[in-house]
């Protein structure tokens, strides 16, 4: 059942991610999950979404709370543009701040964040169909369209060089990552390298869709407690 819908969503398929099954996912995984702090008078917390699209997670988890404040960042300036209308939309736009960057480049401050969230490129795919960040890129349309799809030989470029080696380092103390997995992409691994790099993890909801079964893992550090 989707917890997390919202009706007025920007988007244009030939210029960002739209709004799909992995999409409600994240939304309704993320919402359910940090309900009870939601809803208190005390919710108090930053949020990142790295690779926004059409601001459809961002935006659902701005409503849920007046006191949570969203950064989305995508290397995709149309993105950005949907997202930033997706939030107008929902009369929400002060809490969704817009970040144009690759990942969480554009952050220097550490332990920053109580929520990261994130739908990956999680499509096995060919190493020469994944985006990398050049002046040729980043004006080639369908390089960044393809970014939202292609995450190379397991489907998890993204994760594996970009996402784990930094979640420890953006979240603070008691902060949470969610991020979407597929499970042909080794869900099992996955787990395996967050536990080395001192991090517990846990499948928060999963989700058949069509022939894909989808989960979202959550990512705590080790010190987190059952609060935010």
């Amino acid at each position: 059942m989707a917890l997390s819908r919202i009706a007025l969503t920007s988007y244009r398929a030939d210029e960002c991610y739209e709004p799909s099954d992995d999409t409600f996912l994240l939304a309704d995984a993320i919402n359910d999950d940090l309900a009870d702090a939601l809803k208190s008078e005390y919710c108090n917390m930053l949020a990142v979404e790295v690779g926004c699209g059409s601001g459809y997670v961002c935006t659902s988890l701005a409503l849920n709370s007046p006191h949570i404040q969203v950064v989305a960042t995508d290397v995709n300036h149309l993105a950005a543009k949907h997202t930033a209308q997706t939030a107008r939309n929902h009369k929400c736009s002060n809490n969704v701040d817009i970040v144009l960057c690759n990942g969480l480049d554009a952050f220097r401050t550490r332990r920053l964040f109580d929520v990261l969230m994130c739908n990956p490129p999680y499509v096995p795919t060919e190493d020469e169909e994944i985006y990398t960040t050049t002046p040729e890129t980043t004006t080639n349309h369908n390089s960044v369209i393809n970014a939202a799809f292609a995450g190379g030989e397991k489907g998890r470029l993204l994760v594996d060089s970009v996402l784990m080696p930094q979640l420890a380092d953006y979240l603070w103390k008691e902060g949470r990552a969610y991020v979407v997995a597929l499970h042909e992409n080794d869900v099992g691994e996955i787990q395996q390298d967050a536990k080395a790099r001192g991090l517990e993890s846990q499948v928060v909801m999963e989700r058949r869709a069509d022939m894909e079964r989808l989960c979202v893992l959550r990512f705590t550090t080790t010190t987190t407690t059952t609060t935010l």
